[in-house]
């Protein structure tokens, strides 16, 4: 049950240098007994180091902080409660303008010069969470930071597209994948 913080802590020991050099602190508050989602471990690594590298970018003039809160969750589909395991990332960053929200998980959108981003970390990060049929949804505030919250199932119900996935060991999505599933 305690995978998700080991594969949290090794991230954050992989990213360590470059956050402690752009003066980012990190605390987590993870619980201990959150059960596995159902999505590949490799994949939620991938989610994760995205939007880890998304609230650096938002921190790296000034520094920050970065929180990683995880928790059990359910919800509602079908007449039946499905639980899930809900991941939050906060940081103290610059936040997102309210007009740029709608638009954050569209291939390609990006207000970062284009030697920092492609547009694509959040595209990509959208169609994981999709892929395995959970959520990904944003609070923000210009000038004061902004919480990723995912939610991905941890039983029961899974998206045809993550057994499918599943089955052929996909281990990363490619572009390909990212436009099909985007939200655009």
């Amino acid at each position: 049950r305690a995978e998700h913080i080991h594969l949290i802590s090794d991230i954050l020991k992989i990213m360590a240098p470059d956050l402690e050099r752009d003066r980012i602190a990190v605390s987590a508050r993870l619980d201990p007994d959150l059960p596995r989602p159902t999505a590949s471990p490799d994949l939620i690594r991938q989610l994760l180091i995205n939007l880890i590298r998304n609230a650096q970018d938002a921190m790296e003039a000034r520094g920050g902080e970065l929180l990683f809160q995880t928790t059990a969750a359910t919800r509602r589909r079908d007449g039946q409660t499905e639980p899930l395991a809900r991941i939050m990332i906060t940081d103290t960053g610059c936040g997102i303008p309210p007009e740029h929200l709608s638009q954050v998980f569209d291939p390609f959108f990006t207000t970062k010069t284009p030697d920092k981003g492609t547009g694509l970390g959040l595209c990509v990060s959208y169609s994981i969470v999709r892929m395995y049929d959970g959520t990904i949804d944003l609070e923000s505030e210009p000038g004061q930071g902004t919480t990723v919250i995912v939610a991905l199932p941890t039983g029961g119900r899974e998206a045809r597209a993550g057994r499918e996935a599943s089955a052929e060991g996909s281990g990363a999505v490619g572009m390909e994948e990212a436009e099909k599933t985007g939200p655009g």
